[in-house]
């Protein structure tokens, strides 16, 4: 397709990507791809505003594109916004340079739009980088939905030139005499999107020389194929009910019987930070004996008896409240009421949703924390001391609620774990005059 005003108005309709009226934000670098889109877009008469990121990394070439880019928005009387990071190409960054660079000027992008009232960001991504990324997540082992590609629309960013060719944008630059800059780092094979860009897609094209049209329409096919089994699979998961208020619970049987096991755990995994290398070892769950888990960084997946269990991590932080006066009522985890009550109001019930010990016995200030390893005290019923965590491994607390679990200290000593067993040396006798009962009132 001839890339001009035109065609690109065409497209805009085609796949509604934004209204005449809509102010856009549009990141540019300074290449030949962002110039264009800009050049359309002014040819459109569009309202946009240029946002461009210095990362620092490339020093006085990173200046002379943030120089550019202001000369260009100058050209076009349109706003330019400019962030500046100041770092060294050398620098450690953990997360590797693009990843870092990404994170950086898509919050940036985000925050742009609310400050300003924008709409959308829009991107300069072509057909030959739509390309480059389906071979990028294959060679990943992306899933189903990685190898769709890119999408013209996904949230609030807008790709309006992901239809055309890098032939076609070159094309249109050359015609109007556009002026852009090169970024000498795309000629370094160093990075993999380079790398394939650089040396693979030459030498698949040898191949294929309609390689980059042929890609970009499986990526179309895909993406209806992605949609269709995507709606089916979560037909099934609503069908058996497999999402809880408290977690996704997948019965084992069940599972192992179902023929598309993959498709449904990545349906059930991916919201929740797994990468798609885990199903397998979701699979391997299936046959494991109960407690094996396996993690995503917010996330946790693990054999439970005949289930597979994903819920949320707890919070590993200890939590702690000092109690010094008494009514009182403590928001961790839990809600807890302590107060003093009379003999006369002391029951004893299984229920540990409310329990008794010894007032007398105690002194303020109390404390209610997490356990830690190492924590002892002495079970009521018990004469020697065990080990919180091995009393918690007896009463089988799942995984997914130790960490949670609250106790009661007082006197350097543990009176009670909340919720499960009181200590033996605070226990209710026939010489206590008061009581102090601890109240489990919800689940917060």
């Amino acid at each position: 397709m001839l890339l001009n005003r035109i065609h690109f108005s065409k497209v805009i309709r085609s796949f509604n990507l934004f209204a005449s009226d809509d102010i856009v934000l549009v990141a540019v670098s300074g290449g030949i791809d962002s110039v264009v889109l800009c050049h359309l877009l002014h040819e459109l008469q569009q309202r946009f505003s240029i946002a461009h990121v210095n990362y620092g990394l490339r020093g006085a070439e990173s200046d002379g594109d943030e120089e550019f880019v202001r000369s260009l928005a100058a050209q076009l009387k349109v706003d330019c916004f400019v962030h500046r990071e100041n770092r060294n190409a050398e620098e450690d960054i953990p997360s590797g340079i693009q990843e870092w660079a990404r994170d950086i000027r898509y919050s940036w992008f985000a925050k742009l739009l609310r400050d300003h009232q924008m709409k959308f960001v829009l991107t300069a991504h072509h057909q030959n980088d739509q390309a480059e990324t389906i071979l990028h997540q294959f060679i990943r082992g992306g899933t189903l939905a990685a190898l769709r590609g890119m999408q013209n629309v996904q949230g609030n960013v807008i790709r309006p030139l992901l239809v055309f060719s890098r032939e076609e944008i070159l094309q249109y630059a050359t015609e109007r005499d556009l002026k852009w800059r090169e970024d000498s780092s795309n000629e370094k094979s160093v990075y993999t999107r380079n790398l394939i860009r650089n040396e693979f897609m030459p030498m698949l094209k040898k191949l294929n020389p309609a390689l980059t049209d042929s890609l970009t329409k499986r990526a179309a096919i895909l993406h209806e194929a992605e949609s269709l089994v995507s709606h089916s699979i979560a037909q099934i998961i609503d069908q058996q009910k497999l999402i809880r208020q408290d977690g996704i619970f997948i019965p084992v049987p069940w599972l192992e019987r179902f023929e598309y096991k993959r498709l449904l755990l990545w349906q059930l995994m991916e919201p929740h930070g797994f990468s798609s290398g885990q199903v397998d070892e979701a699979l391997d769950l299936i046959r494991s004996q109960k407690g094996r888990r396996i993690e995503s960084p917010d996330h946790q997946l693990w054999r439970q008896e005949d289930e597979l269990v994903l819920r949320r991590k707890n919070n590993h932080e200890a939590k702690m409240a000092v109690i010094d006066e008494l009514p009182q009522t403590v928001h961790l985890n839990r809600t807890i009421g302590l107060s003093r009550r009379e003999l006369s109001d002391v029951y004893f019930s299984n229920d540990q949703s409310e329990v008794f010990i010894d007032y007398d016995k105690v002194k303020l200030p109390l404390t209610i924390r997490t356990w830690k390893a190492g924590d002892q005290f002495i079970p009521l019923g018990m004469q020697g001391a065990q080990k919180v965590s091995d009393f918690l491994i007896h009463k089988k607390v799942p995984s997914y609620e130790k960490d949670q679990v609250l106790i009661l200290e007082t006197n350097g000593e543990i009176a009670a774990i909340i919720g499960y067993r009181i200590s033996e040396l605070y226990r209710i006798t026939d010489s206590t005059m008061n009581a102090l009962s601890i109240v489990l009132e919800s689940v917060v």
